[in-house]
């Protein structure tokens, strides 16, 4: 079976029993806060690990975030583990997030600017993108600051990207001037 599938139905029994159990919120933070552990190299490291044995890892886990995570999601952890497919979280957890925001019609969009941008301009930005119609009703924006685009903008979501930079645009012209 691929990771894909997977990680699509491992995501899709956390959020249909976080539904049931109406606490879907709070898996929603506690897949937030593992979101955040698994960018820790060396605790991403500890998961794909096919030395360390599930109990082991069991144990690490209960240790780490037994007080700290809802008692169903650390059950799906432990049921994860168990299964032998805690290597397979960082994947899971994209898909939770994905099938989250599809359920309550989330769009995460990402802007790139070359210097830190106004609230204005993070304003009229969500604001054309909800005019457009390319996203749905909830528009989160994620801010990255890239000097490397010199100016303007990029904006991605989904498989979408479109890039209103000035880098990109230099690079256009000297691919414009090679070829002549």
């Amino acid at each position: 079976m691929s990771i894909t599938r997977i990680a699509y139905r491992y995501a899709k029994s956390l959020l249909d029993l976080a539904q049931e159990q109406t606490l879907l919120e709070e898996v929603v933070k506690d897949i937030t806060h593992m979101s955040h552990a698994l960018d820790i190299d060396d605790f991403k490291m500890l998961i794909k690990s096919p030395i360390i044995n599930s109990q082991r890892k069991k144990e690490i886990f209960d240790k780490l975030f037994k007080h700290k995570l809802n008692p169903l999601t650390l059950s799906f952890l432990s049921q994860t583990i168990q299964k032998r497919r805690e290597a397979l979280l960082p994947d899971i957890i994209k898909e939770f997030q994905r099938q989250y925001n599809e359920l309550n019609k989330i769009s995460d969009v990402t802007v790139t600017f070359a210097k830190n941008p106004t609230d204005d301009l993070i304003a009229k930005v969500k604001s054309k993108l909800e005019q457009s119609g390319v996203v749905t009703d909830n528009v989160h924006i994620h801010v990255l600051i890239d000097p490397a685009i010199i100016g303007g903008y990029i904006i991605q979501f989904e498989d979408r990207r479109f890039d209103a930079s000035v880098s990109f645009k230099l690079e256009k012209l000297k691919q414009q001037f090679s070829n002549t």
